[in-house]
């Protein structure tokens, strides 16, 4: 089968997006305000233009310059969103907020699916979480 392609759509929509988490039973609770007040949204689409999933970034409470990424797709695409242009993407969009680092955490939802891929793009793995320096 091959991979669907998705397409990234910066959103405020962010009602829609706690929705979904909840639906997807996302394992720590985002709220709408939570979402609107603290997360850079992106909704994450199929060729059909279906919402397939969410990744969005928050700024680290103890390294303001540390964005940390995170994710939740439908169950049948958890195992195939992650891809080099996907982290191209996060990469850029890192560096464009004024980033020196990006934190994924690997116990989120479906990241620990994609350790080795992250490893080669520069990741290294920190007791709980994945970090790549952007400098």
């Amino acid at each position: 089968m091959p991979r669907p392609h998705f397409t990234p759509h910066f959103s405020n929509q962010h009602q829609r997006a706690a929705q979904f988490l909840r639906q997807q039973n996302y394992p720590h609770p985002w709220s709408t305000f939570a979402l609107s007040r603290y997360a850079i949204l992106t909704e994450i689409r199929n060729t059909d233009e279906k919402i397939v999933g969410y990744i969005w970034g928050t700024w680290d409470n103890e390294s303001p310059d540390m964005l940390c990424a995170h994710a939740c797709f439908q169950p049948e695409y958890r195992g195939c969103w992650m891809t080099k242009s996907t982290i191209s993407l996060l990469f850029k969009t890192a560096q464009k907020l004024g980033a020196r680092s990006i934190r994924l955490d690997p116990g989120s939802h479906s990241l620990h699916l994609f350790h080795r891929l992250l490893r080669r793009f520069g990741f290294s793995l920190h007791d709980t979480y994945l970090l790549k320096n952007l400098e």
